[in-house]
């Protein structure tokens, strides 16, 4: 009996490792890069980004202390998923990002 349940199990597990979905590797379209994009990582100094140009956040990026990072209008600015990207302004740094209705 033992021997017949360790060939059900056995049999079972065969079928499931072989029904199981192939993964081919494709990025989701999150994972995609940005082509062309300007990466920003690290600790900004005072700075004007390029409306006409997109942006891709590395890991934690930092406005510091006495730093200003102004942002025009119609600035496109990502978040890398695989580094977390993300801005942060600290106390005493700051950010200007004045957008419209048109051109958030």
């Amino acid at each position: 009996m033992k021997k017949l349940t360790t060939l059900i199990l056995t049999a079972i597990t065969m079928i499931a490792v072989v029904s199981c979905k192939k993964n081919d590797d494709k990025p989701t379209p999150e994972e995609t890069p940005v082509t062309g994009a300007i990466e920003l990582s690290g600790n900004l100094s005072t700075q004007t980004l390029d409306a006409s140009k997109k942006y891709v956040l590395k890991g934690q990026v930092f406005v510091n202390d006495g730093q200003v990072l102004t942002i025009p209008a119609g600035t496109v600015i990502m978040g890398d998923k695989a580094t977390k990207g993300l801005l942060v302004i600290n106390r005493g740094g700051k950010i200007m990002a004045e957008g419209t209705a048109a051109n958030p």
